[in-house]
């Protein structure tokens, strides 16, 4: 019979046999279960933009006024995307993502919300993958993830439906890093003389898997130009060790910010181990050097190639939209480029008064605040570069500034000073060098983990109710609008703008109206002030009072699309007055920028029936109805035809028009007249 003493002692070994099997189970699957945690807390903390609407500002013209998107995925969509420059982007694989949507959730708008919420969760899932995998420090990753999943500047980016473009260019940047640290790997086993910055027979397949990473970021928005660069920098860290340190060592494994092991400037990546062994010195080739920066700059030749092209085509697209604009003279550009930066990083460590819209300010500064932003920029950059022994702090800030550069300003694309969404890949830069920085403080004054894991929580769980407060702003056009108007230091022209369309939508047509006529008097040139007064003038029975507006409108336009929107209103009211050669020439002056405008052909199609030009009329409907075969179309299109005394193919036109509408009054009122008599002998088909 066992003795007491046995009996305790056997449920001690048993205990300590439990404690060491579940820290076995951690050690080995704690990427997935940290991974898991990250993904659902993610999905959480944005679970409301499922009741979201879509906005009035570019979310009509991506998906729910788009034909080509809400067609769903076809042949003839994806052709489409792969050829257009709407928007001032070539960005397909934006295009397909909202095609897929429309294919799957229809217009519904919770499904496209949610679609966009799982990819930011997917991003920061794989950003954590990348640092744990690259580095080992488990908790350090974790935590930077994790301050990129829920902070509030990145809610623009995610319930913005229009923004799917900067998720999934993010989604396939990280890809596009986590397979350059594959291919690294493959190459410090070759011997030093093949080495040369050109890949290695054997490391091809991996190198061409990375470039075809980068062409798919850049497919989804261009703003990943920056990757080349980037890579260099991730050659330096977390690809170079740091150098040694007063009890430190690369190779000594370190604890992370939640006291997991970790090893700072170790290369791991995906298909690595989870972490090195705090026993087990890392293998060499994990630890060998790589080429020096020329073989390493060489390397990227091809990447930066991709990026020049890329960039000429966002160039392009952006002009034949006028989407670039340039006026603001260069001085005053670069003045808000330097502010900007400073901006930027005020809003990471204090978001507050987060806006969907931030305006130039209405006078030029002096020299004297952008000076001095510069002067620290270059300041910390120099200072970060000369602090070797902690090469994530150059590491991280030189991510910030690189991959901001491309939309800090300096060349004007759109009428923003800034704007959240630009902040998303760039601020992790920031989480790494504050991150990381921290966590060497703590090891440095030799704290306990515990205090800084609970100060990590303490600041995930304040972000993540600034964002939840965010997110109520995004439920629709009228809150978000609402809240930039109050957010904002000076009023606005577009934002009193789009508040206007957002009360218009809402049926408040008068208080619409006040905030058009308010976005006038801060600029008499607006554009959209412009034209949906004009729009409220027609909707409202007073199309002469509105001519004025649509002209002004088509002088003041900015671009091609808003030329084109302006010409067709112009036709309308002047087809609504009567004055049909008034209407013909503002439809032939929208079919000038496009000629395949559906809108343009239809009304200069009935402009030119009524002034009994059967002939052009019938082309023009015609061509119309390649595009949109409409009952109403096939309707004027017997009209036109019954004009040129071709009864027969009238006959026709009205029998499809009422095969596609049943009963359609006046389709069947004509086909009934013609069936009454006997037509005359109709010309010849066309």
């Amino acid at each position: 019979m066992p003795t007491r003493s046995s009996t305790l002692a056997q449920q001690a070994e048993g205990s300590r046999s439990a404690t060491i099997a579940l820290k076995d189970f951690w050690k080995r699957r704690r990427l997935l279960l940290l991974s898991a945690v990250l993904f659902a807390a993610t999905l959480l903390l944005y679970g409301p933009v499922v009741s979201h609407q879509f906005i009035n500002l570019d979310d009509d013209q991506y998906v729910t006024r788009n034909p080509h998107v809400t067609a769903g995925l076809t042949a003839e969509g994806f052709r489409w995307a792969f050829h257009t420059f709407e928007m001032g982007n070539w960005h397909p694989l934006a295009w397909l993502s909202h095609m897929l949507d429309c294919s799957i959730f229809g217009l519904n708008p919770a499904g496209h919300h949610y679609s966009s919420v799982l990819l930011h969760a997917l991003n920061a899932v794989l950003l954590f993958l990348l640092f744990a995998r690259a580095t080992g420090a488990v908790g350090c990753s974790f935590v930077v993830a994790a301050l990129f999943a829920v902070h509030p500047l990145n809610v623009e980016s995610v319930a913005w439906v229009a923004e799917r473009k900067t998720l999934i260019s993010t989604l396939f940047t990280f890809l596009t890093f986590g397979a350059y640290g594959w291919y690294v790997r493959s190459v410090p086993n070759l011997p030093e003389s093949r080495r040369l910055g050109a890949p290695a027979a054997r490391s091809w397949p991996r190198y061409l898997i990375t470039l075809a990473f980068f062409v798919l970021a850049l497919m989804g928005k261009p703003m990943a130009v920056t990757v080349p660069v980037v890579l260099l920098l991730i050659d330096y860290w977390p690809l170079r060790p740091s150098k040694p340190t007063a009890g430190f060592h690369p190779s000594t494994p370190t604890e992370g910010a939640l006291g997991t092991p970790g090893l700072p400037g170790t290369p791991q990546w995906f298909g690595g181990p989870e972490a090195p062994s705090p026993t087990k010195a890392p293998a060499p080739d994990e630890t060998a050097a790589r080429p020096g920066l020329w073989r390493l700059a060489i390397e990227k030749i091809p990447f930066l190639l991709v990026s020049l092209v890329f960039s000429g085509l966002a160039v392009i697209a952006q002009h034949s939209t006028g989407s670039l604009v340039l006026a603001l003279p260069l001085e005053r550009r670069l003045q808000n480029a330097a502010v900007a930066y400073w901006a930027y990083i005020g809003k990471a460590v204090w978001p507050a008064r987060l806006s969907i819209f931030y305006p130039y300010a209405k006078n030029a500064p002096s020299w004297t605040w952008p000076g001095l932003a510069l002067l620290l920029l270059i300041a910390i950059t120099v200072l970060s570069l000369r602090l070797r022994r902690h090469r994530y702090l150059a590491a991280g800030w030189l991510f910030f500034l690189v991959t901001l550069l491309p939309v800090i300003g300096i060349l004007q694309v759109g009428n923003q000073a800034m704007a959240d969404r630009y902040a998303y890949t760039p601020l992790i830069g920031l989480f790494v060098a504050a991150v990381w920085g921290l966590d060497a403080l703590r090891r440095r004054l030799r704290l306990s983990a515990a205090p800084a894991a609970l100060a990590a929580l303490c600041t995930l769980a304040a972000l993540a109710w600034v964002t939840r407060s965010t997110l109520s702003y995004w439920q629709n056009s009228l809150t978000l609008f609402t809240h930039a108007q109050q957010a904002t230091a000076n009023p606005d022209e577009l934002i009193e703008t789009n508040l206007g369309e957002a009360y218009n939508a809402a049926g408040q047509a008068e208080e619409a109206l006040r905030h058009f006529k308010i976005a006038k008097a801060l600029d008499p040139h607006c554009y959209l002030a412009l034209y949906n007064i004009g729009s409220y003038l027609v909707e409202h029975g007073r199309p002469a009072e509105s001519i004025p507006e649509f002209q002004a409108a088509i002088q003041y336009s900015g671009s091609r699309q808003n030329t084109l929107f302006a010409h067709a209103n112009l036709g309308e009211a002047y087809l609504l007055l009567g004055d049909n050669a008034q209407a013909e020439r503002a439809f032939a002056g929208a079919l000038r920028l496009d000629p395949n405008s559906f809108v343009a052909l239809l009304g200069r199609g009935q402009a030119l029936l009524r002034m009994k030009r059967y002939s052009e009329a019938e082309t023009e409907f015609a061509r119309a109805l390649r595009g949109r075969p409409q009952p109403e179309l096939f309707y004027l299109l017997g009209m036109a035809l019954e004009g040129e005394q071709r009864f027969d193919l009238a006959l026709e036109a009205y029998t499809q028009a009422l095969r596609l509408a049943p009963g359609m009054p006046p389709a069947q009122a004509r086909l009934s007249e013609l069936q009454k008599r006997t037509p005359p002998a109709s010309g010849p088909a066309r």
